[in-house]
């Protein structure tokens, strides 16, 4: 930047910046990155002085760069970087597309830490639902033995019974979270569960104006995630932000990975929520007997009120 043209080496700014935005996409990649000083000052200048191409790149790799928890505290304790994010995103002179690149960049930096959760546990299940806000009516629900219940049992009877008592209980549908490449079998799940009288919620026609508050929206009222997972996937900062909202808000057994690319073996950050649970493999399609197996697993959860 310090350049009239803002060129180094002959590569602009932006195209540097990409660059790096693609080699974050591996989290150590990340870390290493931000572990050089001058970084900040390179993204503090761009994201002041920059034209609109350089602000939305430099936001970009923030955006990227931020899902690594050790670099997420650097960028929120930068009060310079935090307040020019700020600025971009509330200025109603800037174009639609970079200030729901800021939004969701504030957005993620301001997200609780998700908890390292081992994701076969129950025990540790239990301890992720503390996230999730309960009513006063379920806590103060008690077995007849006069012991407490699990946070688990609990859960369950606030997302699983039909009855009226708990309708105010009961997160509302099942939310499809996807890549834009899987849009077509993933509609063939949303029309075959609403068949069986399921409410889905599935982000069709992608609005950007309002993509931030949808995704959060649709995070809190879902009673179970269906995340569809792929390389694609993996590599999409939004995509990301989401699972790992969806992540910080419902308990492990609320989120329910499908496969929707062939040879493709989730690794780093998808492939710890991957790993640990029960998958459905549709890349050979979305079979009936899938589908009967995808409901025994959602049982009441989701289901419309009749």
């Amino acid at each position: 930047m310090s350049t009239s043209d803002h060129k180094y080496d002959g590569f602009s700014a932006e195209e540097l910046v990409d660059g790096l935005d693609k080699l974050a996409q591996v989290d150590q990649n990340s870390l290493e990155i931000v572990k050089e000083e001058m970084v900040f000052g390179s993204l503090k200048e761009m994201l002041q002085e920059g034209d609109e191409e350089e602000k939305m790149a430099a936001v970009k790799l923030i955006h990227r760069l931020a899902f690594v928890k050790e670099n997420k505290q650097k960028f929120k304790s930068n009060d310079e970087i935090m307040n020019l994010l700020h600025c971009i995103a509330i200025d109603s002179s800037t174009n639609n597309k970079l200030q729901n690149n800021a939004e969701s960049c504030l957005f993620l930096l301001k997200m609780g830490d998700m908890e390292k959760v081992d994701w076969a546990s129950s025990k540790k299940a239990d301890e992720a639902l503390a996230l999730v806000p309960m009513s006063k009516e379920v806590k103060s629900i008690s077995p007849v033995d006069k012991r407490p219940e699990s946070k688990n049992t609990l859960h369950r009877r606030a997302t699983q019974s039909d009855g009226p008592a708990e309708t105010g209980l009961r997160r509302k549908h099942v939310m499809i979270s996807y890549q834009w490449d899987s849009q077509n079998i993933m509609i063939k799940v949303k029309e075959q569960l609403e068949t069986s009288g399921y409410q889905v919620w599935m982000d069709i026609e992608s609005m950007e104006a309002n993509l931030l508050d949808s995704m959060a929206k649709a995070v809190e009222e879902s009673a179970v995630v269906l995340m569809c997972i792929s390389k694609k996937y993996r590599d999409s900062k939004h995509c990301r932000q989401e699972a790992e909202y969806a992540c910080e808000r419902l308990v492990p057994d609320d989120i329910i990975p499908v496969l929707a690319e062939k040879s493709f073996k989730p690794n780093g950050w998808l492939g710890l929520l991957k790993g640990m649970k029960v998958h459905y493999d549709l890349t050979d399609g979305y079979s009936m007997t899938i589908h009967q197996q995808l409901i025994r697993r959602l049982g009441n959860r989701g289901k419309k009120l009749h």
